[in-house]
């Protein structure tokens, strides 16, 4: 529970920095193309985003990474059981059961 909460959190705040900084420069240089200054307000939310949220991220990507392991262990688990399975077909098909 606490993994996706994280997730979102720092989903809903790179979100909003980006709006907020880009209905900034959109109201503030009014005679700039709206892409121009979404593609500025990426930059920058961006930057701030590397600078504020340092913590955070790292704690996403530890989540990110820890259950990237656990998936890999169960494909372990799930190729080990299926091998034995095999084995145990091999030998009953050898012996003529």
């Amino acid at each position: 529970m606490g993994t996706m909460r994280n997730y979102v959190l720092y989903s809903i705040i790179r979100l909003a920095l980006f709006a907020g900084v880009w209905a900034l420069l959109y109201f503030l240089m009014p005679g700039v193309h709206w892409f121009f200054t979404g593609i500025l307000a990426a930059v920058i939310a961006m930057l701030i985003s590397i600078l504020a949220l340092g913590k955070l991220r790292q704690g996403v990507a530890a989540n990110l990474e820890h259950s990237v392991e656990e998936r890999r262990d169960k494909r372990r688990d799930l190729k080990t059981e299926a091998e034995l399975d095999a084995e145990a077909e091999d030998s009953l098909l050898d012996r003529g059961e």
